[in-house]
């Protein structure tokens, strides 16, 4: 019997010293169960499933030292040649993707490496890298073609040694592999190259100088940033103005240092040219109790436009107050009014930033909602690593609140949080308690520290009671405060035991833990076999670009994973894979492998009319006859991907089955 385009290749590939394995079609992944696959595997083995399963896929394991870079943007396919030509090497296998290329090589003895995937849309010159316990697509799948073949056998794929990985990690932007890494220090943020003030700004600087002495260095954070927003917008950026700023900021109790000075001028880069100015300078002086016209007398300025832009400001807020109102009685809430602010909170809003992608933003509250071992730990562990990988926040800003552990998972935790940069914190240690945390988070958010903390509660029935609504509501209130001053909140919580009436999860607790947050997901379990779990995260409450739906699979293949090993098991599934997936569980699960097999078993051994067929097969299984019944009807048909029967109709109606072959498109007929 002829075989199949896809067995035939699965063949080569596995006498060329490579490990085929069965792809789920329009995934990417596994149709078996890896490890069984794995044993015992031989040619045999290949043909039966590949007989049996047409429509699938083929995929590669990399274990065993294959090294796989995939490179899925034009920029990257041209950086990655660029970078093999300054590396000497040269790939024994590219397999053209629609996206990119596949540049195959294996691993020397003893080099460590393993995969990773970088922010290909920040940064399109950078490749994803698939190695370890990981797969990849192969031809003759859909959308993947070889253009380059030159190897006999795996072992002549050229062997990387460990400089060549550690400069193909530093072309991403990561820092070499190593299985005990310790975090590397340094600023996030390059030093910018300072901008050329103009003549006028330059005469002005003796008066800025006194407008700052009539400022508290240790005023509020808004009028602190005003200041350095507008030195910035009036002096193009120049060096001149960034020491002002500096030296003044020093006469405060809470000045940071001129590190941390540095990197909120680079961060006000984004005001240049706005509405942002010296008379802003000047107002916040007058509010301190400066009076402009003696500093306008006291340092007189040759040049008439910057003479006259300090007294705009002064006119300015004279116009807006009459006399009759600056004698009146302040109104309480003025107070708190934000007018002022508007420059600030547009340019915050300009870039909307995921910390997790698609499922918790920078400046939001975020509640992930799942079952007992459901991954939600794991999960959002590793949304932390691959943000400080990805560099989308700072790891010293970063504090993983572990109230839900053991004390060697704690430690596990510890040793990865060390490994990258970012704090644990865990009841019972350094003085910490849960009953604290409000307390904190408020404090953060009066004094002005809370912008672009991230701050990660597993679990939050550690921090407030989920059933009592006046805890929930204190909780709101203080994360809100919290957000509102720049913070990130991810709360991680449970699901009742019992599904709602549509089949769902339903989020544990009062209803406002969901109404108060910005963003929240339920968390289900999607698939799993012995070696993975597949989960599928589903959005309930949106404020932004989240995603609707999410999925990952991670490994659960017994407890000698380490938690590296574990965290790096984690692959989160295509978008377009998703609804495939679902789909081929919901089939699966509507119509059981063992049903469908005894059926075929049936049919061979000459029970071929379907009432016979019906009886014999619910007699021998546990199914009842609309089960069997349902099940035959669903799978019969001519198509070999899509059933697994034919049947044919005979005098008086009389229906009679075959098995439908792997390469049969002729026969019977089917109502599919």
């Amino acid at each position: 019997m002829q075989i199949s385009a896809t067995c035939q290749a699965a063949l080569d590939l596995f006498r060329r010293g490579f490990c085929p394995i069965p792809i789920i079609p329009s995934t990417k992944h596994p149709a078996c169960k890896w490890d069984p696959w794995k044993q015992d595997l031989d040619e045999e083995k290949i043909r039966h499933h590949f007989e049996r399963h047409p429509e699938h896929w083929l995929g590669v394991l990399t274990e065993g030292g294959l090294f796989v870079i995939d490179a899925d943007t034009p920029e990257g396919v041209a950086a990655l040649h660029q970078l093999s030509d300054s590396l000497d090497i040269r790939p024994g296998i590219i397999v053209q993707t629609r996206r990119g290329e596949h540049h195959y090589y294996r691993l020397a003895d003893g080099v460590f490496a393993k995969s990773a995937t970088p922010d290909t849309k920040q940064f399109p010159t950078r490749c994803d890298i698939k190695t370890g316990r990981a797969l990849v697509i192969v031809p003759p799948s859909p959308g993947k073609s070889i253009e380059i073949d030159e190897i006999d056998h795996f072992n002549d794929l050229q062997a990387l040694t460990q400089d060549q990985v550690d400069a193909i990690f530093r072309h991403n932007g990561q820092e070499p592999p190593r299985e005990h890494m310790a975090p590397t220090p340094g600023s996030d943020h390059e030093l910018p190259a300072f901008g050329e003030p103009s003549e006028d700004f330059l005469h002005a600087i003796p008066r800025v100088n006194a407008l700052l002495s009539a400022i508290d260095a240790d005023c509020g954070y808004q009028d602190w940033f005003r200041v350095c927003a507008a030195l910035y917008s009036e002096s193009n950026g120049s060096e001149e103005a960034f020491v002002l700023f500096d030296e003044w900021s020093s006469r405060g109790s809470k000045y940071p240092g001129r590190a941390e000075i540095m990197r909120q001028w680079v961060h006000c880069r984004r005001y240049a040219g706005g509405r942002l100015t010296l008379a802003t300078v000047a107002y916040i002086a007058r509010n301190h109790g400066a009076d402009l016209s003696v500093i306008a007398r006291e340092f007189p300025d040759p040049s008439e436009p910057a003479a006259t832009t300090i007294t705009a400001a002064e006119l300015s807020e004279a116009a807006q107050t009459s006399d009759s109102v600056q004698n009146r009685e302040p109104v309480p809430l003025a107070q708190f009014s934000l007018r002022g602010n508007s420059e600030i909170m547009r340019a915050d809003l300009k870039d909307h930033v995921f910390f997790i992608d698609g499922l918790a933003s920078v400046g939001q509250l975020t509640v992930w909602f799942g079952k007992p071992n459901s991954g939600k730990t794991l999960l959002a562990m590793h949304g932390c690593i691959d943000a400080i990988n990805a560099k989308r926040v700072d790891p010293d800003n970063v504090y993983y609140v572990n109230a839900d552990d053991s004390f060697s998972g704690l430690t596990s935790k510890v040793e990865f949080a060390e490994e990258h940069g970012f704090h644990v914190l865990a009841p019972g240690h350094h003085d910490f308690r849960p009953e604290m945390l409000l307390r904190l988070l408020r404090t953060m958010a009066a004094k002005d520290q809370a912008r672009d903390i991230v701050v990660v509660l597993d679990t939050l029935k550690k921090f407030t009671s989920l059933m009592d609504k006046t805890a929930a509501r204190e909780f709101g209130t203080a994360s809100r405060e919290f957000v509102l001053k720049g913070g990130t909140i991810l709360a991680l919580s449970h699901t009742n035991k019992n599904r709602g009436d549509d089949g769902r999860l339903v989020p544990a607790g009062t209803s406002d833990f969901v109404d108060d947050a910005d963003c929240a997901f339920v968390i289900d379990h999607l698939n799993e076999t012995e070696d993975y779990r597949t989960v599928r995260f589903e959005n309930i409450k949106n404020r932004g670009p989240a995603d609707r739906v999410a999925a990952f699979q991670y490994s659960i293949a017994g407890d000698d994973l380490s938690y590296a090993q574990l965290l790096e098991s984690v692959e989160r599934i295509p978008k377009a894979d998703i609804a495939a997936l679902q789909a081929d569980v919901s089939t699966r699960a509507e119509h059981p492998e063992d049903l469908v097999n005894a059926i075929i078993e049936h049919i061979q051994r000459g029970r071929t009319s379907k009432q016979a067929l019906i009886e014999a097969v619910a007699i021998d299984t546990q199914y009842g006859q609309k089960k069997v019944r349902a099940t035959i009807d669903a799978l019969q048909g001519t198509d070999p991907t899509r059933h697994r029967w034919t049947v044919t109709k005979g005098e008086r109606g009389l229906q009679t089955y075959a098995v439908l072959k792997p390469d049969d498109t002729t026969g019977g007929t089917g109502s599919n």
